[in-house]
């Protein structure tokens, strides 16, 4: 099995939402990130069973911001 850090290209890519972002699966869970110029930043990570659409939809907006500030943290590096 193939990680998400050694090919963040491995992801589905969910562009039409507020929060556009990848989402790969991690067993029984599903990882939604980003990947950047260092690496990936790991916004989430939801069990296969809960309603992931839903969450990533009220949460678009934070999740995004958190994404944002992980990414500068890590270019100031």
């Amino acid at each position: 099995m193939t990680s998400i850090a050694a090919d963040p290209e491995i992801g589905k890519l969910r562009q039409y939402r507020a929060f556009p972002f990848l989402m790969a699966p991690a067993k029984s869970h599903y990882a939604i990130y980003k990947p950047f110029d260092k690496g990936i930043v790991i916004a989430k990570v939801l069990h296969g069973r809960q309603n992931i659409e839903m969450i990533v939809n009220k949460m678009g907006f934070k999740l995004a911001l958190e994404v944002e500030e992980m990414e500068s943290r890590h270019k100031n590096e």
